[in-house]
């Protein structure tokens, strides 16, 4: 509808961006560009440990500790964008959680 604001003041998973903005009379293409809807951002925060431990000459023990999204924030990862889908305008999805991965190699 002209003269509707896209962006909510304060966007929720219900509702990422403003329905209204998004009227057509049936039968009539729409005219809203590419790439209009700005979906949310991602912060992701990964770490490692390791250790060597020397247990000969020529041979030695590698422990590691690797994690993904340590503080498990929760990443949105798509919005439903079909018109006239049941669920347009909302958050349908969010991607993966904290995951965490023990590996030990040993070299000789």
């Amino acid at each position: 509808m002209p003269g509707q604001s896209l962006q909510l003041s304060d966007p929720t998973i219900q509702a990422w961006f403003n329905k209204a903005a998004f009227v057509t009379p049936a039968g009539v293409f729409g005219n809203a560009g590419r790439n209009i809807i700005i979906g949310p951002g991602t912060v992701s925060f990964d770490m490692s440990i390791a250790k060597n431990i020397q247990l000969k000459e020529m041979q030695g023990l590698e422990v590691r500790l690797s994690a993904s999204n340590i503080f498990n924030t929760v990443h949105f990862t798509s919005i439903d964008s079909t018109f006239n889908s049941p669920t347009f305008g909302q958050v349908v999805g969010a991607g993966a959680m904290r995951k965490a991965q023990l590996t030990a190699r040993y070299r000789f």
